[in-house]
C-alpha cells in the first residue's frame, strides 16, 4: 500500500498532481492551497483533499471515482448535476465530468474499471454483466452506507492496517461490493429461487475453499468463484446451513480467529513474537476487537494464550 502525502500552493503543480491520479483532467484555480493525503494500490485508491480558493475541474476519467465532500463541490457528470456535499457522486470512464469546488474537504475512491467489473461478475455470477454506474446513490440510506464504508477503508490505511495483504483484501471487497449496491442499476439485491440441494453443494465447496485458502488474502469474490455460485447465494447456503444464521464473512472470520489462535499457541515472547503482529497476520488490525473475539470463541484472551 502505497501511502503519499502532498501540499501544493501553485495551481500548476496541483494540476499535475490531479493529472496523475485522474488521468487528463483539466483544472484552473485562483488562491489556491491544495493538500492531499492518499493511500493506493493497483485495484483502488483513497484520497482526502483539503482545497481553499475555487478549483475548476473537467476531463474523462480512466477508473471509476466516488466522491464526496463539505464546503462547496458542485459537479456535472454528462447530463446530470449535483451537491457532493449532499450525497456522493460517482463517474466512470466515457463520461465527460466537470466540478467546481470552493474551500472544501473532498473525499475520494478510486476503482480500477477492470477489477471492479470482476467482483459485480461475481456478486450475480454472470461473465457477460457490462459495469454501469448512476451518478448519484439512489437514496440517503444509501449514501450513508457508502461514506462508512469509505470512512473505514481511511481510517484502516490512517492506522496502517493495510499493510497487511488480508485487511486490504476485504477491505477492497467491501468498497466494491458497496459501490455496487449503491451506484450500480440493478445492485440491489435480489433472491433465485436454490432448493436446499444446491444450498448444500455451494455451502460444501465454499466452505472448503475456505478452510484451505483462509491465510490467503481471499475475497469475497474469490468464494464465490470456487463455490460456482454468486456470492450473495454463497451467504445465503452458510447462513441456511448455520443454526445460528450466521453470513460466510462471520465463517472466514473464525477459520482465521482459529488461525490466529493456533499461531499464539506455538508463538514464544522471548524471541519477540507479539500478539500484534499474530492478530495483524491473519487479518486482525484491531488489538480491542481481536481480544474481544478470541475472549468470546475460546474463553481466554490473547496474551494469556502467549504466556503459557
Amino acid at each position: 500500500m502505497r501511502i503519499e502525502t502532498f501540499h501544493a500552493a501553485v495551481p500548476e503543480f496541483a494540476e499535475d498532481r490531479i493529472r496523475e491520479q485522474f488521468g487528463t483532467v483539466s483544472m484552473s484555480a485562483t488562491r489556491i492551497s491544495f493538500e492531499q493525503w492518499s493511500a493506493s494500490e493497483d485495484r483502488f485508491a483513497l484520497l482526502r483533499m483539503r482545497l481553499d480558493g475555487r478549483f475548476s475541474f473537467a476531463g474523462e476519467v480512466p477508473m471509476v471515482v466516488i466522491s464526496s465532500g463539505t464546503g462547496s463541490y458542485r459537479w456535472d457528470v454528462g447530463r446530470h448535476s449535483g451537491d457532493a456535499t449532499q450525497t456522493p457522486m460517482a463517474c466512470g470512464p466515457g463520461v465527460r465530468a466537470a466540478s467546481c469546488i470552493t474551500d472544501a474537504d473532498v473525499h475520494v475512491v478510486n476503482l480500477e474499471v477492470a477489477s471492479l467489473e470482476t467482483s459485480l461478475r461475481a456478486l450475480c455470477a454472470d461473465d457477460a454483466r457490462e459495469l454501469s454506474l448512476r451518478t448519484q446513490a439512489r437514496d440517503a440510506d444509501a449514501a450513508l452506507r457508502w461514506r462508512t464504508a469509505a470512512l473505514v477503508a481511511m481510517t484502516e490505511a490512517n492506522l496502517g492496517h493495510l499493510e497487511s495483504d488480508l485487511i486490504r483484501a476485504r477491505t477492497y471487497t467491501a468498497l466494491a461490493a458497496t459501490a455496487l449496491e449503491v451506484f450500480a442499476p440493478g445492485g440491489e439485491r435480489r433472491e433465485r429461487s436454490l432448493t436446499r440441494g444446491e444450498l448444500s453443494a455451494i455451502h460444501r465447496r465454499a466452505r472448503q475453499f475456505i478452510d484451505d485458502s483462509a491465510a490467503l488474502p481471499i475475497t469475497a469474490e474469490d468464494v464465490a468463484v470456487a463455490a460456482r455460485a454468486c456470492a450473495r447465494d454463497v451467504d445465503r447456503a452458510f447462513r441456511a446451513r448455520d443454526p445460528r444464521h450466521r453470513s460466510m464473512d462471520d465463517y472466514l472470520l473464525r477459520v482465521r480467529l482459529q488461525g490466529a489462535h493456533d499461531d499464539l499457541s506455538r508463538a514464544d515472547p522471548s524471541r519477540g513474537d507479539t500478539i500484534a503482529e499474530v492478530a495483524l497476520r491473519w487479518g486482525f488490525g484491531w488489538p480491542r476487537h481481536f481480544a474481544d473475539r478470541h475472549a468470546a470463541v475460546f474463553g481466554t484472551t490473547p496474551g494469556q494464550v502467549l504466556e503459557r
